[in-house]
């Protein structure tokens, strides 16, 4: 895998990659397979207190750095102070949140996995992942659902944005994953 840390083999595949609206970009490698280039520089483009789960089942193996994933529960509660909507959120697409509940949220776990280590995450689940800077190669199962659905603070629902509102050009996510990677490398040289 060491091919998915050298930029000059990842622009081989002939690839694009992408801003991705969770807080890195993505490079597709086929239907199924991934790779995220994660960065705090790319968190400051996302809502933190949004959580998310996905149509999917996705196991995730982290090829560089290392990667904070939380995991949190939703309780239904009509007084709670969160929402949990059905999204329609897609780089090419989107549309409104539809409220389905309010309740409450509490984080249930908190991994950190480093280089090397794997974590499987079940479709329907709530997440989040936090990075300072890593390479990710994800493999996803079958999807499962027409949309995912978000959790995000009742006190931001009039200022969501589609996380894919921001946008990169091709060549500012290619200037963003060298500059992952020479991080990545210093790093690891130190």
């Amino acid at each position: 895998m060491n091919q998915y840390l050298d930029l000059n083999d990842l622009k081989s595949f002939n690839k694009k990659p992408q801003w991705f609206g969770l807080g890195f970009i993505q490079l597709k490698l086929d239907a199924t397979r991934r790779l995220h280039f994660w960065d705090p520089t790319l968190a400051e483009l996302v809502n933190e207190a949004e959580l998310h789960d996905h149509r999917y089942d996705f196991t995730s193996t982290v090829l560089a750095g290392s990667i904070d994933h939380i995991v949190y529960e939703f309780t239904e509660d009509p007084a709670g102070d969160h929402q949990m909507c059905e999204v329609f959120c897609q780089p090419e697409k989107s549309a409104e949140p539809r409220v389905l509940k309010t309740g409450t949220v509490t984080k249930t776990e908190r991994h950190t996995f480093n280089k090397g280590d794997s974590y499987t995450f079940k479709q329907g689940q709530f997440h989040q992942g936090v990075s300072a800077s890593a390479v990710t190669y994800l493999e996803r199962g079958k999807i499962m659902c027409d949309t995912a659905r978000i959790i995000r603070p009742t006190s931001e629902a009039e200022n969501w944005l589609c996380p894919f509102t921001t946008k990169l050009t091709e060549a500012e996510a290619w200037a963003a994953i060298d500059s992952i990677l020479k991080k990545l490398k210093a790093a690891n040289a130190a």
